[in-house]
């Protein structure tokens, strides 16, 4: 459907992800650049109060230099969670597990605040919900920013 709408001129603005794979991705993007069309993926948490002061603070240098920052999710998605809607825990229906869906406005957040990566390494698993889902339920990721600041993000599966 965005693509039909890229094709015709049309902005489009989309939730996450983008798209369910890194080829059907590059058509979006590839359409919109035939089509000078715009394309947006929505982080509607970029424009929350605290964030917008936050990034204020930062800019300001009222806070001084950012430091290796970490940031984690606490919430968690349950097994039944999953069960009633099966396709959620699916790499082609929701695109991917922990990173994906629950994850991704914290990690957009890190970028946001303390800027541009340039890198990044980790690992994800399945720990917790192996019998329910095909997706990570756990991750622990390194980010190198260009600014020279490294970043960590973990969020490790409830046990049980």
């Amino acid at each position: 459907m965005a693509i039909a709408c890229l094709d015709r001129g049309i902005n489009v603005v989309s939730e996450k992800p983008l798209a369910a794979t890194l080829a059907e991705g590059q058509s979006l993007v590839e359409a919109a650049e035939r089509s000078r069309a715009k394309i947006a993926v929505c982080f509607q948490n970029r424009y929350n109060l605290p964030v917008l002061a936050m990034r204020a603070a930062i800019e300001s240098g009222d806070i001084g230099e950012i430091m290796p920052a970490h940031a984690t999710v606490f919430w968690h998605r349950t097994a039944q969670y999953y069960r009633d809607r099966p396709w959620r825990g699916t790499w082609i229906g929701g695109g991917g597990g922990l990173l994906m869906n629950q994850a991704i406005h914290t990690l957009d957040l890190l970028q946001g605040l303390v800027g541009d990566v340039e890198s990044v390494s980790g690992s994800v698993s399945t720990r917790s919900l192996a019998d329910v889902i095909e997706v990570e339920d756990t991750a622990e990721i390194t980010l190198n920013h260009a600014s020279g600041v490294r970043s960590r993000f973990t969020r490790l599966s409830r046990t049980a």
